[in-house]
């Protein structure tokens, strides 16, 4: 009886958190995170929003399933300006315009490899007057300087493939990080 009724709690609790990798990255970031950067730039005379925030969410899910050990704790930094990723695809809303994701695929290229900063467990979105956002979420505790470029070529590649879907994931091997794209 101890058995079936730990089991229970346990499932509950894992059904109740934000999925880290598959699902909606809004939602698994959590509510109440901190915005940390917001800026705009301007490409091809349009304007894109560019906006970090802290993902609470990321950090409870990643201190429950217990991938917080003394190892990953230091603060480790990589780049990520290649990938190799699947695309899957989800109902994660309303279509994003796929007209306005290839205006920010141009956008996001042009920097080429160029990078930004990715803190652990943040979410940074990339949006066009929000007919597409690409966003790229670090559940992980590491720190990354990302290419524009990578995102921009993950975002559309996910982008074509879902948009009949409201959108979807570009997943690595490892859940480290991912691009979603919705709108």
């Amino acid at each position: 009886m101890q058995f079936k009724l730990l089991s229970a709690v346990v499932l509950g609790a894992l059904v109740t958190l934000p999925a880290a990798v598959s699902g909606n990255a809004r939602v698994a970031c959590g509510d109440g995170g901190e915005v940390i950067t917001n800026t705009t730039f301007t490409a091809n005379n349009k304007e894109f929003r560019v906006v970090t925030k802290a993902c609470p969410g990321f950090v409870e899910r990643r201190s429950l399933e217990k991938r917080v050990t003394s190892n990953n704790l230091l603060k480790r930094q990589y780049s990520i300006c290649s990938y190799e990723a699947t695309v899957v695809c989800e109902d994660l809303g309303a279509e994003p315009l796929l007209s306005g994701c290839e205006d920010l695929y141009d956008a996001l290229v042009d920097y080429g490899s160029e990078e930004f900063y990715a803190p652990s467990d943040t979410l940074t979105t990339f949006t066009t007057s929000e007919d597409c956002i690409f966003a790229f979420a670090n559940p992980s505790a590491y720190y990354y300087d990302v290419c524009y470029a990578t995102v921009g070529e993950l975002g559309l590649a996910v982008a074509d493939d879902c948009f009949e879907y409201g959108g979807g994931v570009g997943e690595i091997a490892s859940p480290d990080w991912y691009v979603e794209v919705y709108n």
